[in-house]
């Protein structure tokens, strides 16, 4: 399986608990960075991400991709239309365990 994009280009290895990552991450140039999704403060949300990067290799990188889709499709819908909340989460579930 590939390793997620982040881990594959920045050459970091797959952390044993979440807050590990942070230091990992606060390491890297902030180029890097700029990408990854922050807290209120402007910090890097690195727990979220540690979590994620512990999990990222059980999963190729297309199907990682396809799930953010997935999730942002369904974001959309939540905060555009006026789709049952609850038909929403379910197909988004779906479309990630079909996968």
């Amino acid at each position: 399986m590939k390793r997620h994009a982040c881990l594959q280009l920045g050459r970091l290895t797959r952390p044993q608990a979440p807050f590990a990552f942070i230091s990992t991450l606060n390491r890297l140039p902030a180029k890097e960075t700029e990408h990854l999704p922050r807290k209120k403060d402007g910090a890097i949300n690195g727990y979220a991400l540690g979590i994620a990067a512990m999990n990222a290799h059980r999963f190729e990188t297309n199907q990682l991709v396809r799930g953010m889709e997935a999730c942002l499709q369904a974001n959309l819908e939540l905060v555009t239309t006026q789709l049952d909340q609850e038909l929403v989460l379910t197909e988004v579930v779906v479309k990630l365990l079909k996968d």
